[in-house]
């Protein structure tokens, strides 16, 4: 769609073109356009790029906001387990994790993609901790709770149709 043609085109009348026209960066010896053979080589570090931080960051934002929602001690236990992958450099892990597996693509998305958890989860653990202590949360939270309290003798209205339809 960028490129704009075959990186393995090759046209002998069109080598050493400058960077002018239909070769916006010129073409090399044997007539092949250095501008489409630098968008086929980026597409794999593009890739690699795009999808561990889309991997990192929903991961992580999950990790996260489940923590600092729940509170307690899973907020404790996923919080550790953060503070250990942060005790490692994060390009030390992604080699740890590359040692580890076979050396593939998807491997190498993976392991950069894990190396990334930590830095979301923590910020957004602590903005699901700052909204969790907000007024409108308590607010919501005491009028649930007063909304199942009835008073004694009473019962829900649902639980009334249910006795209803049994008795017949």
């Amino acid at each position: 769609m960028f490129a704009g043609g075959s990186p393995t085109a090759v046209d002998p009348l069109a080598s050493l073109q400058p960077p002018f026209g239909h070769y916006l960066l010129g073409t090399d010896q044997y007539g092949r356009s250095i501008y489409t053979e630098l968008v086929y080589g980026a597409r794999p570090a593009l890739e690699v790029g795009v999808l561990s931080t889309l991997m990192g960051g929903v991961a992580g934002s999950a990790i996260g906001i489940t923590g600092g929602y729940l509170g307690g001690r899973v907020d404790m236990l996923v919080m550790r387990l953060i503070d250990i992958l942060l005790a490692l450099p994060g390009l030390f892990l992604a080699l740890i994790f590359i040692a580890a597996l076979p050396p593939t693509l998807t491997n190498e998305i993976l392991a950069i993609g894990i190396s990334t958890i930590p830095g979301f989860a923590r910020v957004l653990r602590a903005e699901a901790l700052q909204v969790r202590s907000r007024l409108f949360v308590d607010a919501a939270t005491a009028s649930r709770r007063a909304s199942t309290i009835r008073p004694p003798g009473r019962r829900h209205p649902s639980r009334q149709a249910t006795e209803k339809i049994t008795q017949r």
